[in-house]
């Protein structure tokens, strides 16, 4: 099986802190023939092959820390896609109609070559993984949207509980981008307005837990298996 991982590119990344750096070369330690691809490089044909540029890469990971210290590109190298293919959706966010389009090409590249694609495309269209853990019922008391009267009516409802503050954040960012404390004597239609109209859209708005200063367990599973948990800090 040949491993395609299509990321983003190299220069936008932190590579020491990037997993899916980390993935790649461990899997590459582990004997597995796997390259990068590129959005510039990613095509659907109808009449034809598919071939992609690819590129094989080198680096380099620090056992102690479990993390990559270095990763480079080798050499350009054109693939076929067939039923021998696994490629690994690894873009990050914000999903907006450039990621869509990404996942429409990934999901008619896999129906015409029969090749695997690992985040699925369809699942990653449909499903926003904010909202499945909001759904679950021991969820935080959460709101997502870009009604301002719904917000409001959301804060006051805290409020009676004897919250003060909340988070806001948008609802298809990462890496902590977008995410403020605010406090709920503040000006809450003014910030959500600026806030909707800076994202583009939904946000979310939770009340501000005390206890995540402790930390929040980050648990891998594997087969109903459990790996391994860690503490994330803020």
């Amino acid at each position: 099986m040949i491993h395609i991982l299509l990321i983003d590119p190299l220069e936008k990344l932190s590579i020491k802190k990037d997993t899916t750096i980390q993935l790649a070369l461990t899997m590459k330690q582990q004997g597995l023939e796997v390259y990068f691809l590129f959005e510039e490089n990613l095509y659907f044909s109808n009449n034809q092959n598919v071939e992609l540029e690819c590129y094989s890469f080198f680096g380099k990971l620090d056992e102690s820390a479990i993390a990559p210290e270095s990763c480079t590109l080798g050499e350009k190298k054109k693939i076929e896609i067939n039923e021998k293919v696994n490629l690994h959706m690894r873009l990050d966010p914000p999903f907006d109609s450039r990621y869509l389009r990404i996942l429409w090409i990934l999901s008619a590249i896999e129906q015409r070559t029969n090749c695997s694609v690992t985040n699925g495309a369809n699942a990653i269209a449909v499903n926003n993984e904010k909202l499945i853990s909001y759904m679950a019922s021991d969820a935080v008391e959460s709101y997502v949207g870009g009604s301002t009267s719904g917000f409001l009516s959301f804060c006051e409802g805290l409020k009676k509980q004897g919250h003060e503050e909340i988070v806001i954040k948008p609802l298809d960012l990462y890496q902590g981008i977008g995410v403020e404390k605010v406090n709920l004597s503040d000006d809450l239609t003014a910030i959500f307005k600026n806030r909707t109209e800076e994202f583009g859209g939904a946000l979310v708005a939770q009340p501000f837990l005390e206890g995540v200063m402790n930390g929040e367990v980050r648990s891998v599973y594997y087969a109903g298996v459990h790996l391994g948990s860690i503490i994330k800090t803020p």
